[in-house]
């Protein structure tokens, strides 16, 4: 009778030294995955600015072109990963500062010359249409930055 007993304490002792290694093997995996995903997105510079609108009235908002150190730039996608954050913030600004309810939406690329030039586009189209109204946020106003 006792060796039945030893022989099941070893069998759980055996069983939990297995169960154990079992758990550290799938860690270590589960924390490799999670790094080879966040390393799949690079970390670069790039420029941005923020369009809203209200269809409720006429007017465009756009912010001025600012360049985001740091964002995450999607490989396979080539898009903005945290770009719905950033214009989230554009749209509770413009929710608080000016009244109706926005739909806003981000710009980006890694070169500025080339998002100033969709800039000035956007805004020569936006001043040609006589039914709508353009306005401009400055910097000093709002800036660009992550509300997640």
């Amino acid at each position: 009778m006792p060796h039945k007993h030893i022989l099941s304490i070893l069998k759980t002792k055996h069983m939990s030294k297995i169960a154990q290694t079992i758990s550290a093997v799938l860690i270590i995996l589960f924390t490799f995955c999670t790094n080879m995903q966040a390393g799949n997105r690079k970390s670069e510079t790039v420029y941005a600015f923020a369009y809203g609108t209200c269809f409720n009235d006429s007017i465009i908002y756009l912010s001025t072109v600012e360049k985001l150190d740091s964002a995450n730039i999607d490989p396979k996608t080539k898009f903005l990963t945290d770009r719905k954050f950033y214009a989230n913030n554009f749209k509770y600004f413009l929710d608080n500062q000016h009244k109706g309810i926005h739909t806003c939406a981000i710009f980006f690329n890694k070169s500025k010359e080339k998002l100033e030039k969709t800039y000035i586009k956007l805004r020569r189209n936006t001043n040609k249409d006589k039914h709508s109204t353009l306005v401009e946020i400055p910097l000093s106003t709002f800036s660009l930055s992550k509300i997640q």
